[in-house]
Order: structure tokens, then C-alpha cells, then sequence
């Protein structure tokens, strides 16, 4: 049950920060404008790009320490 936990706080971290980054809060519409697309859509690519990042220098380390 960890690893599934670990994944769920990881996505719900990442709907949370680009939501607040990417989606204006007076929804105006129900459907995502290009704008609001292409910001997310950025902002997931990012947060799996410092996610992967941050893994491999916790590797790093832990391979380091043995």
C-alpha cells in the first residue's frame, strides 16, 4: 500500500500545484481554454521532470552510502 500512497500524494501534489498555476479560478467556461491546455500541460511535463530528477540524486546518494 506504501508505493500506491506515494503515487497518489505525488498526483494529487501535481493537480493542486498546476491547478493553481494554470487554471483561473472564475471559470468562466467548462472546457479548458488553449491557454489553460498549454500551461498544464507544461506544468506536468515539468513536475515529472524534477520528480525524475529528484529520484535519480536520491539514488545517487542512497548507492553512495552503501
Amino acid at each position: 500500500a506504501g508505493q500506491l500512497d506515494m503515487i497518489t500524494d505525488t498526483f494529487n501534489k501535481l493537480v493542486n500545484s498546476c491547478h493553481a498555476k494554470c487554471i483561473s479560478t472564475r471559470y468562466l467556461e467548462a472546457d479548458l481554454n488553449k491557454g489553460e491546455s498549454v500551461c498544464i500541460d507544461r506544468c506536468v511535463a515539468k513536475f515529472f521532470a524534477v520528480n525524475t530528477k529528484v529520484g535519480e540524486q536520491m539514488q545517487q546518494i542512497g548507492s553512495q552510502r552503501q
